[in-house]
């Protein structure tokens, strides 16, 4: 630390500390504190909207026992991975590929103090083990709209990319083989657009998981048709009875994207 020896450089540094501490937000999560790093505007929007966003996401991460294993798969910055380590104590694992939005989930790790529950992996999962492309329509931190291995996006539609680098990708069951990770009892994912290889590349964990949420867009028909083929072959069932099958989500008219929670009955 810079001593008042210097008054201008001790000034200096004392602004750009202040600077510095304000780019960050606290939000509540069941009357816990979470901090949020904000280094732009859209993260800055993800700490604002935390709890409106995705209320069902936090309604699905207030039902988990406490001290749960939760993969999050396609985390952005942490947000929903952070609620469940500090106020359910899961043992979290977050999954995020992206190089902008990995290194703000690191920081709301450290902000956080959850490193001893929280694991960040800067890994892409899909049906194959293999190396691809991953594909980002945008470099922001707190970016979404990404692919790995394939060439569309949410809708099913072509993605548009910015950045397109070459890395390695794998099947959530071989993964959890080759570095011994804990099985999860609970998994979010939400990686607009391959949602359905993902549930394929998981299908051995997927047969002891309690509950899946999954973002499913009902626009992109081959890809809603699978989720449901995949979950039903792993013996889960919606929650939301309103959507039994593909066919009650394709011909409701619904947003662009909702999530949708299957659990073992």
């Amino acid at each position: 630390m810079l001593k008042a020896g210097n008054p201008k450089l001790y000034l200096q540094w004392i602004f750009a500390s202040k600077i510095l501490r304000q780019n960050k937000k606290e939000v509540y999560f069941e009357g816990k504190k979470i901090i949020i790093s904000t280094p732009n505007f859209l993260c800055f929007y993800r700490a604002k909207t935390f709890a409106s966003k995705e209320p069902e996401t936090l309604n699905w991460i207030k039902a988990m026992p406490n001290n749960s294993v939760f993969w999050d798969v396609g985390a952005n910055i942490g947000l929903y991975s952070l609620a469940a380590a500090a106020v359910k104590k899961a043992r979290t694992f977050s999954f995020e590929p992206s190089p902008f939005n990995y290194q703000v989930l690191v920081k709301n790790i450290y902000l956080n103090k959850l490193s001893n529950s929280l694991v960040a992996i800067p890994i892409p999962l899909s049906d194959l083990n293999h190396q691809a492309q991953l594909s980002m329509s945008d470099v922001l931190m707190g970016g979404a709209l990404s692919t790995f291995g394939q060439d569309y996006g949410y809708d099913g539609k072509k993605l548009t990319s910015k950045l397109r680098f070459q890395t390695c990708g794998f099947q959530g069951d071989c993964l959890a083989d080759l570095l011994d990770l804990e099985a999860p009892k609970y998994i979010k994912i939400d990686v607009d657009g391959i949602e359905h290889l993902i549930l394929a590349g998981c299908r051995k964990l997927l047969k002891k998981v309690r509950s899946v949420l999954v973002e499913v867009s009902p626009k992109f028909v081959f890809q809603t048709k699978k989720i449901f083929s995949e979950m039903t072959k792993a013996g889960l069932k919606p929650s939301d009875k309103r959507f039994l099958n593909a066919n009650d989500i394709l011909k409701t008219k619904l947003p662009p994207t909702i999530n949708l929670v299957w659990d073992r009955s």
